[in-house]
């Protein structure tokens, strides 16, 4: 399918993205599928496959925090597909989750709606990148279901989840651990490996793996601007849309330094014993975050 500019424009107007079809989801049955990590079972309503929650990585929590994303452990039986996976962590546990479902640092999820499976199809590929200014959303919310997107255009939408905020974006690279050296990018890096992930499976989608389109409004949009500088999103994406993207401004490391050290004197652990901040709890950390935004509001943006 060749798109222009006003094809692109009327396809994802803010009613063909977000909202589902009703006559396509009025009738469903199930529908299988095979990745690289194991076979997941599906719903197909009307003429649209849909799969929802697909490990494209492992757990990020224990000793993977703050760590680049490794591959999902294999399973052998078949994996519901049912139902979203979890949001990113984002909330104040002072007040609850903001989210239209749960959070977890097993969230490392994608969702997938098309028309064909293993079909030989060669459709491109609309790889959506939510807002949320790179701290809180999800790729998870009913707000961006491809429904109806794909009948319009026949086309493959992927959602993804990724780390957000602190837990993907804190820069503890200067302290002395080798292994945090690349803490500060991990969301970034998360992306690259759901992108990954496409290139390896989206043909058992119908898609074309050669035909990849990342795009993003807001906080997406900034994503989608982040990964054209990326030399490790290189080959894994053809087009890219901003759609409302500022200019990402990043601070410098002096910064960086700044606001991890004051993470870290929020939770009492001091540089030297650094890997500490793996082992105490999710709530514990997200606490610290919210009290260091409070403090200092840039790190909110």
């Amino acid at each position: 399918m060749n798109m222009n500019r006003r094809d692109f424009l009327r396809l994802t107007s803010v009613s063909s993205v977000l909202l589902p079809n009703a006559v396509a989801l009025a009738q469903q049955s199930t529908v299988d599928a095979n990745t690289q990590f194991g076979q997941i079972r599906g719903i197909k309503a009307g003429e649209v496959n849909i799969f929802k929650g697909i490990p494209y990585g492992a757990s990020t929590a224990g000793e993977n925090r703050f760590m680049p994303p490794k591959d999902p452990i294999p399973w052998r039986e078949y994996r519901e597909a049912f139902e979203y996976g979890p949001a990113a962590p984002q909330s104040n546990p002072a007040t609850g989750s903001q989210q239209d479902g749960f959070e977890s640092e097993d969230c490392l999820v994608l969702n997938i709606w098309t028309r064909g499976i293993n079909d030989g199809g060669k459709r491109p590929v609309m790889f959506w990148c939510h807002g949320g200014g790179f701290r809180t959303l999800s790729g998870s919310s009913p707000r961006y279901d491809g429904t109806t997107l794909t009948m319009r255009g026949d086309v493959v939408v992927v959602t993804i989840n990724h780390r957000l905020n602190m837990m993907g974006f804190t820069h503890f690279g200067d302290m002395g651990h080798d292994q945090f050296e690349s803490s500060g990018t991990v969301g970034m890096q998360d992306i690259v490996h759901a992108l990954k992930w496409v290139q390896n499976n989206i043909e058992q989608f119908g898609g074309d793996p050669n035909r990849v389109m990342i795009f993003g409004e807001s906080g997406g949009g900034r994503k989608v601007a982040t990964l054209l500088g990326m030399p490790s999103g290189k080959g894994l994406f053809h087009t890219a849309v901003i759609e409302s993207g500022a200019t990402l401004r990043l601070p410098d490391r002096e910064r960086a330094n700044y606001l991890a050290k004051q993470v870290l004197e929020e939770l009492d652990i001091s540089e030297a014993n650094l890997p500490r901040i793996q082992q105490i709890t999710l709530n514990q950390v997200m606490t610290a975050y919210h009290a260091v935004v409070a403090r200092n509001q840039s790190t909110a943006g």
